[in-house]
């Protein structure tokens, strides 16, 4: 499967709002819940990936789906990997679509936890915006206890697409002592306004409904205001072919973001395409930007020539 495929079901967000606008306005309805897309289908075959699986109670009756890929490869040791990274997936199908994105990292050395937010695949509950997010920090703090992701040390929460917006969000409020660092790839930078530029970019007709927006979707925590607090290295990138997520997105974050934090343009890649498509070329500069988050040193790698537009903390580099 796709898994462009699997994280652009958000433009669906577009013909669900036309057909739904009038009879959501009608019904007092909310259109939130547009941004979840989830299903039970089953796009990997668990054998194919080492890894166990795990259940998270998040809430009476709530319980996650987790799968734990433990760190393997030339750069861990039995005793000691090098950190863990928790995996925040697209808006559409589970997890089974999205660990081949992240398990990759597991040959670096970092374990890998991987998990459906509620409602997604065998995680029960239906999904919304606030109760996943209050999952997502319930969730983080049980992690942190594990005696397996303790001895590893730094935690890094790595979202895409539906899941870097809530990254950024839930790293940017609350307390979570054991982040270390945020990598947010093809993010959103606000609920309403990426609903907005999304029907604008329909035509006349959808420029009339934007108005409606404000009526149809819920305000707030946005990523561009939550970016703002967080304390600990970010790195946001997105392919300048994106046409899920409007590429402006990545500068408004890279903007409103508190130091240090890196942004990465990669030509040519699509929605989330980034990690996929071009993960080889990549693979040094994520393995770097996880090094500093750990330890604060630079441990600066080239990065593809040509490929990737990089800004650091204000300065631009080819």
């Amino acid at each position: 499967m796709s898994i462009t495929w699997g994280c652009s079901r958000l433009r669906d967000w577009i013909g669900g709002c036309l057909a739904a606008a009038a009879a959501l306005l009608l019904l007092g309805g909310c259109a939130d819940r547009l941004y979840f897309y989830p299903d039970n289908k089953q796009y990997l075959a668990a054998s194919r990936i080492v890894h166990q699986e795990r259940w998270v109670q998040t809430a009476p009756g709530i319980f996650l789906h987790v799968w734990w890929l433990p760190a393997t490869g030339p750069a861990a040791t039995a005793v000691h990997p090098l950190g863990t990274i928790v995996q925040l997936h697209g808006n559409a199908a589970n997890l089974t679509a999205h660990v081949q994105q992240v398990f990759w990292l597991t040959r670096d050395g970092y374990n890998v936890v991987v998990w459906d937010y509620r409602g997604y695949g065998t995680s029960t509950g239906r999904p919304d915006r606030q109760a996943i997010l209050n999952d997502t920090r319930i969730l983080l703090q049980k992690i942190a206890t594990w005696p397996e992701v303790q001895a590893a040390g730094p935690v890094f929460l790595l979202g895409q697409s539906l899941g870097g917006s809530l990254a950024l969000i839930v790293a940017g409020t609350g307390t979570l002592p054991s982040v270390r660092g945020v990598i947010a790839d093809s993010a959103f930078a606000s609920w309403r306004g990426v609903a907005e530029e999304k029907l604008q970019a329909t035509g006349t007709l959808g420029w009339m409904l934007s108005g409606l927006v404000p009526l149809l979707v819920s305000g707030g925590p946005d990523p561009e205001d939550t970016v703002a607090r967080i304390r600990v290295p970010v790195l946001l990138l997105q392919g300048d072919r994106d046409n899920v997520v409007p590429v402006d997105n990545l500068d408004r974050l890279y903007r409103r973001a508190h130091p240090p934090v890196w942004r990465w343009r990669v030509h040519g890649a699509g929605h989330v395409e980034a990690l996929s498509r071009y993960r080889a070329q990549l693979e040094p500069g994520i393995l770097a930007f996880l090094k500093f988050c750990a330890d604060g040193q630079s441990d600066r790698r080239p990065l593809a020539p040509g490929l990737i537009e990089e800004k650091r903390n204000g300065r631009t580099e080819k």
